[in-house]
């Protein structure tokens, strides 16, 4: 098998072998960057589903990529100390997980209704699970509300953290309204969210 720059090779032979690695490379690092793509998005997806089963009196853990749980237990307070995890750092870890979700759905919804005329097979396909996918989102996000509401009460005792935690569920609910008013502007139907988020 001839090497990539074998030079005994025809310089025509050597210029196609160096445009069909170019071509592979490329496609690898498109395929690459698709499959990180989503799991960024399972990670907030995953995120969202952590903060939506908050219940009164827990509290969570964003030091790792992977939020997760602190049960009540008398250690719990020295094991977050340890650790340097302060509220700020959690409000904010929060936020962010919060406005990944927005915007990985604002991105969703444009492609569908960049492709919404589009007849090809698989451009159907495409939007068919683009719209499951952005479905999913919308679920994920709404379904957070009643954990961030629950941390309110959490923290009632804190005036200021209480307030970042009702700013981010305002934020959420202009977020909600707002994108079914532009789907239904321009004719698109969304699945019903709302309605999955209550079984």
């Amino acid at each position: 098998m001839s090497s990539f720059l074998d030079i005994s090779m025809p310089f025509p032979k050597i210029c196609e072998n160096m445009k069909s690695q170019v071509t592979l490379i490329l496609f690898f690092l498109c395929v690459c960057s698709k499959v990180e793509m989503n799991q960024d998005n399972e990670k907030t997806l995953r995120n969202l589903a952590v903060i939506a089963a908050l219940t009164q009196n827990d509290k969570i853990n964003t030091k790792d990529d992977a939020f997760t749980i602190y049960v009540p237990t008398h250690l719990r307070g020295m094991t977050r100390m340890i650790y340097g995890e302060t509220r700020e750092h959690n409000i904010f870890r929060i936020q962010t997980c919060i406005r990944e979700a927005k915007q990985y759905i604002q991105s969703r919804i444009s492609e569908i209704s960049n492709t919404s005329n589009d007849d090809t097979i698989s451009k159907k396909f495409s939007m068919s699970i683009q719209t499951k996918q952005c479905t999913r989102m919308l679920h994920a996000l709404k379904q957070s509300e009643t954990g961030l509401k629950s941390l309110q009460i959490t923290y009632k005792d804190d005036a200021s953290y209480t307030a970042q935690l009702q700013i981010l569920l305002d934020e959420i609910s202009d977020f909600l309204t707002t994108t079914q008013n532009i789907c239904h502007e321009v004719h698109y139907t969304l699945p019903n969210y709302s309605a999955s988020s209550s079984q």
